[in-house]
């Protein structure tokens, strides 16, 4: 309506004010105040494009002289003092904006205006996020233009700005998620991949979790709330920013634990309900891996091991559904068990006074919280306490997601009730549950930077970790850290810039999980190279390695097509395919899919037992 009143040029905020003015009889005193009010605003919240400041930095450096050229109905003034507050405008800098000159870039006369100024266009170089104003149009006056988008929304940010419920806080956090991503100045595409995946979807992802771990936490009187290893590594690192911005008073520690370190420690008897853990239906299992378990060297069971069909030059090689059948027959021989119980019992006092050292004993105003899937973890942990004469009568665990049960107060082999809760299942429904996802894609999300914890012992008067490797190489030569400092730059500005109700529980996780399917779903080439390239192990012992995308010629993917066992325990098609594309694979997606939604039409009808041994199946 203003641009009416003054046809073919453009127009100001004064004048879009004085129209609002005439239509609603506002004072103009009124007036005024809004007028300053919006540009309060406007300066609290522009911020820098860390990315577009060291550009503009190096050919600073080069000599250029640089042109701020701006289509805003925004003041000369007040542009310039928005560079200023970003630290972008230097002595000698110049400025043009379309509601001084009366002109735009979009109709190619304000360019004309600094063509008056800065006669050589083939000198110049022209950078903006307009694919017509900022590309189109200079270029064709003979400007030299590229695009420059890094400030737009992504696809991910405008997942989160498209789903309702509509409004401020999804604003808020597409806001958000665009900053953290604006963050990193990383030349390298491998890390910048890192990073954006690290802000837009594994930061908003984890940090509601956390965030709803420490709201149930407060409801339920806990004032410490325990991070196991080494999902936890992360997962308390984001909660250490949410307690210190948003006043939570729940202590938020980091607690070794491993299956390997627990499992063991909570076996006061060996008998065969213990198998389950020592014996896991993975896809590689070894002699050597289940007597690793139960800490007993097989070379002082040489002769029970031949008689059960096993010889010592073998014991790293994996076993046939026979063998391991015979190797459960093996592990419960007497002589085999009292060893067991023999180091379960030392391991159990260890534990016993790591836990008395960390606090875990101090009362029972505690939770754990653990990335999830089964809870055998909490199960170990409660015997361990019970030896040890703790006075809890119910443990709470804290979990992403569990394949049986949301929540549940159960009782486990004669121990105390202990309360379980995931957070995947109390949000996700029943047409989206947890078998269906790539479990560990969620484990990669929340490697940690150091090794496996496999025992603890005494160091210099106090119970210390001991790690399978100081270090988690793969990880970190992936690029863990680069993961880690995109998921803590979305946490700290989320919590520094967003009230803690900003965004309800439910329509965080329902926004995060739709950025998720996304990235899974329909990745870049680029996603898919980099995040397929991660290497996890499908054992507690971490003994091979496995790819989410593995290096395939064509005839691979076939193969792999016809024959499940050919692909990797928790393979990403949708990963091959962006990265290979084929046409059979193409077409396994899409029948994959269809069946998916048959499936869900009668998911209800089908008890927990019912698919509980198609679980590994399905997760893969």
């Amino acid at each position: 309506a203003a641009r009416r009143r003054v046809p073919g040029a453009e127009v100001g905020l004064d004048e879009i004010y004085a129209e609002l003015g005439h239509r609603h009889g506002w004072s103009e005193q009124l007036l005024q105040r809004l007028t300053a009010a919006e540009l309060e605003l406007e300066l609290a919240c522009s911020q820098q494009v860390p990315v577009a400041a060291a550009r503009l930095a190096k050919n600073r450096e080069a000599g250029h002289r640089i042109a701020f050229i701006s289509d805003t109905y925004l003041p000369e003034d007040f542009v310039r003092q928005l560079l200023l507050k970003a630290g972008l405008w230097k002595d000698g800098d110049a400025l043009w904006v379309s509601q001084t000159h009366r002109c735009s870039k979009a109709g190619s006369g304000l360019f004309a205006k600094v063509r008056d100024v800065m006669p050589e266009p083939a000198d110049w170089i022209h950078w903006g996020d307009n694919s017509h104003s900022d590309v189109a149009v200079p270029r064709s006056i003979g400007i030299a233009a590229e695009a420059f988008e890094d400030g737009r929304l992504n696809r991910f940010e405008t997942v989160v700005r498209g789903k309702g419920p509509k409004g401020y806080g999804m604003s808020k956090l597409a806001g958000v998620m665009r900053l953290a991503r604006l963050q990193s100045v990383r030349d390298d595409d491998r890390h910048k991949t890192i990073w954006k995946i690290s802000t837009d979807v594994v930061g908003p992802l984890l940090f509601g979790f956390v965030h709803w771990c420490l709201q149930c936490s407060q409801r339920r009187g806990l004032k410490r709330l325990y991070f196991v290893a080494r999902d936890g590594q992360i997962l308390q690192r984001i909660a250490e920013r949410i307690v210190k911005h948003w006043s939570y008073d729940i202590e938020c520690k980091y607690l070794c634990g491993s299956r390997q370190a627990w499992h063991p420690a909570g076996m006061t008897r060996l008998v065969e309900q213990e198998l389950a853990w020592i014996l896991p239906p993975t896809r590689f299992l070894s002699v050597q891996q289940a007597f690793e378990r139960v800490g007993v060297d097989p070379a002082n069971h040489v002769g029970v091991l031949a008689r059960h069909g096993f010889s010592l030059d073998k014991i790293t090689e994996n076993l046939d559904s026979l063998a391991r059948q015979r190797l459960k027959t093996c592990i419960l021989e007497e002589c085999i068990v009292t060893a067991a119980e023999t180091r379960s019992a030392v391991k159990r006092e260890l534990l016993q006074a790591y836990l008395q050292q960390e606090g875990v004993l101090d009362d029972d105003k505690f939770a754990i919280v653990d990335i999830g899937w089964s809870g055998n973890l909490q199960n170990s942990l409660s015997r361990v306490l019970v030896a040890a004469g703790h006075r809890t009568t119910n443990i709470t665990g804290f979990y992403f997601g569990l394949l049986e049960q949301g929540y549940s107060t159960q009782s486990v082999a004669g121990l105390p009730g202990q309360t379980k809760l995931a957070y995947w299942n109390a949000f996700a429904g029943p047409d989206d549950p947890l078998w269906r996802q790539n479990l560990a894609l969620f484990e990669c999300f929340t490697a940690a930077d150091h090794g496996s914890v496999i025992g603890f012992e005494k160091v210099a008067g106090k119970i210390a970790p001991i790690l399978a490797s100081e270090k988690n190489r793969r990880a970190l030569d992936w690029g863990l850290m680069t993961l880690h400092d995109g998921v803590l730059a979305f946490a700290e500005l989320w919590v520094a810039n967003a009230p803690k109700d900003a965004v309800e529980t439910s329509d965080l996780f329902r926004v995060t999980r739709a950025v998720l399917n996304e990235f899974y779903e329909h990745p870049t080439a680029a996603e898919a190279d980099v995040w397929g390239g991660f290497s996890y192990s499908d054992g507690q012992t971490e003994a091979a390695f496995e790819q989410f995308v593995p290096f395939w010629h064509p005839w691979q993917t076939l193969a792999a097509l016809l024959d499940p066992q050919k692909r990797p325990s928790y393979w990403w098609p949708q990963g091959t395919q962006a990265l290979y594309p084929s046409l059979p694979l193409l077409t396994f997606l899409a029948l994959k899919r269809l069946k998916s939604l048959r499936m869900l039409k009668g998911f209800n009808r089908y008890p927990v037992t019912g698919y509980r041994r198609h679980l590994g199946r399905f997760s893969r």
